[in-house]
C-alpha cells in the first residue's frame, strides 16, 4: 500500500511537471515561427527598398527620355522645314538650269564649231611640224656631209677652215650640249620614278619623255590624271620653267581598237589633260602643243592588258631651237 501511494505521488508530480514542459515547447515553436516571419519581413523590406530605388531610377530615365523625345521632335520639325526649303530651292535650280540650257544651245553649237576649227588648225600645225622635222633631218645630213668633206681634206692642206662649216660645228655642238644638260636635269628631278613609268631619251628634235598609261591614267580612260602622274608632271614642269625658250609637244597615244575614231578621241583627250596639268604647274601655255595619234603608232601589237598599258603612253617632246642652225644652212 505504501508503494502504491508512492507511485501515485510520483505520477502526480510527473503530470504536474509535464504541463510547463509542453507549453515551453509550444512557445519555442511559436518563437521560431515569428523569428522566421521577421526574417522574411526584413527580406521583403530590402526587396521593396531595392525596387523603390530602381523605380526612382526608371522614373528619372523616363523623364530624361521624355525630354529627349521632345527635343528630337522639335529637331525633326526643324529638319522637315529645312528639307522642304531645300526641295523648293532644288526645284528652282532645276528650272533655272533648264532655262540656261535652252538659252545656251546656240552657244554650244558655236563652241563645237570653234573646236572643230581649232582641231583643223592643229592638224595643219602637225603637218607643218612634220615637214619641219624632215627639213631638219635633211639639213642635218647636209651638215654631216659638210663635216665629212672638211675631214677628208688632204693632210698637207693648210687653207683657212671654212668659216661657215666652223659655225655649223659650233652651233651643233652647243645644241648637243644643251640636250645633254636637259637629259641630266630631267634625270635628277625624276629620280623617284622608274624607267617603266618615265623613260627619258635623246631624239633628233630634242628630248623625249615617255610617260606610261599606268602612271598618268591609272583611274581609267576618263582623261583624269592620276595623283602620282601629277607629281611627275610637276617635276617635269620645273625643268620646262627653267628653259622658257623651248617649245613642248604633248603627244597622246591609245591602244589600237576597232574604233579608230574613239582611239583618236582618247589619245587627244589624254594629251590635252597632260598639257593642262603642265600649264597649271606654271608652264606658259603658248609653248605647249597637244595632239593625239590615236592607235596609229603602237609600241607592241599584242592585245593583252600589258600591251594596252604600253601602247597607251603619252610623250612629252621638248624641242631644241634649231632656228640658228637652219639659218646657217640656208
Amino acid at each position: 500500500m505504501r508503494y502504491l501511494s508512492l507511485f501515485i505521488v510520483l505520477v502526480t508530480l510527473l503530470g504536474i511537471s509535464c504541463v510547463p514542459q509542453q507549453q515551453y515547447a509550444e512557445l519555442e515553436q511559436t518563437l521560431t515561427y515569428y523569428k522566421g516571419e521577421a526574417l522574411a519581413t526584413d527580406s521583403i523590406r530590402g526587396v521593396n527598398l531595392k525596387l523603390q530605388s530602381e523605380y526612382n531610377e526608371t522614373q528619372a530615365d523616363y523623364q530624361g527620355l521624355t525630354r529627349e523625345l521632345e527635343r528630337l521632335t522639335a529637331t525633326n520639325i526643324s529638319l522637315n522645314r529645312n528639307y522642304q526649303d531645300i526641295v523648293n530651292r532644288y526645284n528652282n535650280t532645276v528650272g533655272e538650269n533648264q532655262r540656261v540650257l535652252a538659252a545656251t544651245s546656240y552657244e554650244t553649237t558655236n563652241l563645237e564649231q570653234e573646236l572643230a576649227l581649232r582641231q583643223e588648225d592643229l592638224d595643219k600645225k602637225e603637218r607643218s611640224l612634220a615637214q619641219m622635222e624632215i627639213q631638219i633631218r635633211d639639213r642635218d645630213a647636209a651638215l654631216q656631209r659638210l663635216e665629212a668633206s672638211g675631214a677628208n681634206r688632204p693632210s698637207g692642206y693648210e687653207a683657212v677652215p671654212d668659216a661657215r662649216l666652223q659655225q655649223l660645228r659650233t652651233q651643233k655642238a652647243a645644241l648637243n650640249q644643251q640636250r645633254t644638260v636637259l637629259i641630266s636635269y630631267f634625270q635628277r628631278v625624276l629620280v623617284g620614278f622608274p624607267t617603266d613609268e618615265v623613260a627619258i631619251a635623246a631624239t633628233d628634235e630634242g628630248v623625249a619623255l615617255t610617260l606610261s598609261q599606268a602612271l598618268l591614267f591609272a583611274q581609267g580612260d576618263d582623261g583624269t590624271v592620276y595623283w602620282k602622274g601629277r607629281q611627275g608632271l610637276q617635276q617635269i614642269a620645273v625643268v620646262l620653267r627653267d628653259n622658257p625658250s623651248l617649245k613642248v609637244d604633248v603627244i597622246g597615244h591609245a591602244n589600237p581598237t576597232s574604233n579608230a575614231k574613239a582611239d583618236w578621241a582618247l589619245s587627244t583627250t589624254r594629251a590635252l589633260a597632260v598639257a593642262s596639268e603642265l600649264a597649271a604647274f606654271g608652264v606658259d601655255a603658248g609653248r605647249l602643243t597637244a595632239a593625239g595619234r590615236g592607235g596609229n603608232q603602237p609600241l607592241v601589237s599584242a592585245t593583252n592588258s600589258q600591251a594596252q598599258i604600253l601602247n597607251g603612253r603619252t610623250v612629252i617632246l621638248v624641242r631644241l631651237d634649231y632656228s640658228t642652225l637652219l639659218q646657217a644652212l640656208d
